[in-house]
Order: structure tokens, then sequence, then C-alpha cells
């Protein structure tokens, strides 16, 4: 849903904008809730500010490949003494902390939340980025 609004030299746009891209092979989609602000100058429109803010969804559950599991196993070290190993057992992924082992791909949590330091970082973004342009 798009929105405008103009007030003399201001216009305010909001809008929804969607985002795709592949990150390791897995296409991620993410969307947007957008409010810019523009002031006419000298007969020009010119954006002055920018605020985004991204709407939450839960993606959607990925499917295990057993045969891609030996590329996680072993043993990381997170800092020094803080060690977590990764083993498996049939087509089940499991972590190991102080002799406690945890199932990675139990159904409902892809990744247990003390885990998902050791995935690969995606770049992140804020909830709300305000933006100063001239």
């Amino acid at each position: 849903m798009s929105k405008a609004g103009f007030l003399g030299e201001t216009a305010i746009l909001s809008y929804d904008a969607n985002e795709t891209e592949t990150i390791f092979g897995q296409n991620l989609t993410a969307r947007y809730h957008v409010t810019d602000t523009w002031l006419r100058r000298n007969g020009e429109w010119k954006i002055v500010a920018s605020q985004a803010h991204r709407y939450y969804e839960d993606p959607a559950i990925g499917k295990i490949d057993p045969k891609k599991f030996g590329d996680f196993i072993g043993t990381y070290e997170l800092a020094p003494g803080q060690t977590r190993s990764i083993t498996s057992e049939g087509e089940n992924l499991f972590v190991e902390r102080k002799g406690k082992k945890e199932e990675l791909n139990q159904k409902g949590a892809i990744v247990p939340r003390n885990f998902r330091s050791l995935l690969p970082q995606r770049r992140r973004r804020p909830d709300s980025v305000p933006l100063r342009r001239e």
C-alpha cells in the first residue's frame, strides 16, 4: 500500500518495499515499510529523511540434507575454554557442551539459540534506519 501527502513544499511518501537476495545458495526475502520525506528547494525535490521498518515474518522451514552434515562435524572453540562439538547420527545433527547433547535439527527449532553464533553471519539490518540525505 502506497500513500503520498503534500503540504506546501513538503512531500511525504509511505510505501512497502520487498527485498530478495541469495546468501550461500539460500533465497531470502524481507518486507519493509518505508517513509520518505522530500522538500522542494530551488525548484528541485530533494529527499531529506527516510525511515524503514521491517515486517517480521517466520521463514519457511528448510529441508535437511544429511549428506551435508560432514561440513559441520567437528569441535568449535567459541572462546578460550568454550567449545562445542558437532556430531551426527543418522538424519540428526547434535551439538554437545560439557556432556550435554542437544539435537540441532529438532522440529520447530532448526538451530538452538545457544548455537547461532556458529552460523555464517548475514548482513544485519537494524529494525529502523533513519537516513539523512542532501
